[in-house]
C-alpha cells in the first residue's frame, strides 16, 4: 500500500511539473498550431508568429522599414516593402487551405520574382501567386501608391504559367485601391497558356486601381514565344473594371496563336482608361483570333477612354458602348459583331489616321 501511494504521488508530481513547464511557454506556440493558415511563402506556412521572422532562406528580403505580418482572424497577409523571390520549384505565394478566402494587403512597394531557373514540365500550373485551392483572393492597398510588381520568366508547366492564377472553379480575384504591375514572359512549351491574372467560372473585379498586365515580353520589351494566353482572363466568368487605369498587352512570336488583352464571358467596364494591345506575326484570320477584348457573351463599356488594338479584332463579341472616346483597331475588323452604341461619335477608316466621321444611323456591319 505504501509503495502504491508513493508511485501515485510521483506520477502526480510529474503531471504538475509538466503543466508548469507548459504554462511557461508563450501563447504564440499554441496559437500557431491552431490558427487559420491560408498562405505559404516559398513552401513555408505563414503564421502570426513566424511571419515577421521570414528571411532570405525563405526568399524574403526587406526594404526600408519592411515587414511581413499575418492576421489569422481575417486571413490577411500584409506585405510592407518586401521582395519575395522564388526558391527551388516553389511558387512564391500559394495556399494550402481548400475553399479559403484570403487577403493580401499592400503597403509601399512590393515585388514577387519568378525569373530564375525553370519549372518541371510535370508541374501542372506555376504562377507567382498560385492558389489552386483558394477560392477568393483580395489584393488591396490604402491608395494606388501601394504596389505589387510581379515578374515571371520562361516557364514550362503542363497547363498554365503566369502572375496571379486561381484555377479552382468558382474562384474570384478582387484588386482594389492599389497598383499591380505584372510581366509574364511566357512558356517554352506548347499546350501551356500564360495569363497575368486568371480565374475560372468566377470573377475578376478591378476597382479604383492601376493594373499593367503584359504577357509575352521581357523586361527589355522583346517579344517572346507564347503558345496562347490572355493578360486578364476570367474564364467562363465576369470581368468588372470600375474607375481604373488598365494597360493590358498580349504578344507572341508564334503565328496563329490565340491571344487577348481582356477576356471573359461577360465584361462590364465603367469610368476607366483602357490601353490594350495584342500582337502576333499573323493577323487577318479568325482562327485562334488575337483580340484586344474577347467577350463570350457580352461586353458593356460606359464612359471610358483609350485605345484597343488587336491583331485580328479590336473587340470580339457583342458590345454595347456608351459615352466613351475609344480608338478601336483590328487587323481583320475593329469589331467582329455590329455593336450597340449611344452617346458617341463614330469615325471609321483603314486606320486611325484615315478615319472619318460617319452617321451612326448609317453604320452597318460592313464598317466593322
Amino acid at each position: 500500500m505504501k509503495k502504491k501511494r508513493m508511485v501515485w504521488r510521483r506520477g502526480f508530481s510529474l503531471c504538475l511539473a509538466l503543466l508548469l513547464c507548459l504554462s511557461l511557454l508563450p501563447a504564440e506556440v499554441f496559437a500557431a498550431d491552431t490558427e487559420l493558415k491560408i498562405f505559404q511563402i516559398n513552401g513555408t506556412d505563414v503564421t502570426s508568429e513566424n511571419a515577421g521572422k521570414l528571411d532570405d532562406s525563405n526568399g524574403v528580403t526587406y526594404g526600408t522599414n519592411g515587414s511581413i505580418s499575418y492576421d489569422p482572424d481575417t486571413g490577411t497577409l500584409t506585405l510592407n516593402n518586401v521582395t519575395i523571390e522564388r526558391t527551388g520549384s516553389n511558387e512564391p505565394i500559394t495556399c494550402t487551405n481548400p475553399g479559403a478566402a484570403g487577403t493580401i494587403k499592400l503597403i509601399g512597394k512590393n515585388t514577387l520574382v519568378c525569373s530564375k531557373g525553370s519549372v518541371s514540365s510535370a508541374t501542372k500550373n506555376y504562377c507567382a501567386i498560385g492558389t489552386s485551392c483558394l477560392t477568393t483572393l483580395t489584393i488591396e492597398g490604402a491608395s494606388r501608391s501601394d504596389s505589387l510588381t510581379i515578374t515571371t520568366g520562361i516557364m514550362q508547366p503542363q497547363y498554365m504559367s503566369g502572375g496571379i492564377c486561381l484555377p479552382q472553379s468558382g474562384s474570384s480575384v478582387t484588386v482594389r485601391n492599389c497598383t499591380l504591375d505584372i510581366l509574364c514572359e511566357g512558356t517554352s512549351k506548347d499546350s501551356c497558356s500564360t495569363n497575368a491574372i486568371y480565374t475560372k467560372d468566377g470573377s475578376i473585379t478591378i476597382d479604383h486601381a492601376n493594373v499593367n498586365a503584359v504577357i509575352g515580353k521581357n523586361s527589355s520589351q522583346k517579344t517572346l514565344y507564347v503558345f496562347g494566353g490572355t493578360a486578364i482572363y476570367s474564364e467562363g466568368g465576369t470581368l468588372s473594371i470600375v474607375s481604373s487605369d488598365i494597360t493590358a498587352g498580349a504578344y507572341s512570336t508564334k503565328a496563329g496563336c490565340w491571344l487577348a488583352g481582356l477576356e471573359g464571358k461577360t465584361l462590364d467596364i465603367t469610368d476607366s482608361i483602357l490601353n490594350l494591345t495584342v500582337e502576333r506575326p499573323e493577323s487577318g484570320t479568325a482562327a485562334n483570333a488575337a483580340r484586344a477584348i474577347a467577350a463570350g457573351s457580352k461586353c458593356t463599356i460606359d464612359r471610358c477612354t483609350g485605345t484597343m488594338s488587336g491583331a485580328t479584332y479590336g473587340i470580339e463579341g457583342a458590345a454595347t458602348v456608351s459615352g466613351s472616346a475609344l480608338t478601336i483597331q483590328g487587323g481583320m475588323n475593329a469589331m467582329n459583331t455590329e455593336p450597340t452604341m449611344s452617346g458617341v461619335d463614330i469615325f471609321c477608316g483603314a486606320d486611325a489616321g484615315s478615319a472619318t466621321a460617319v452617321d451612326p444611323a448609317g453604320v452597318t456591319g460592313n464598317y466593322w
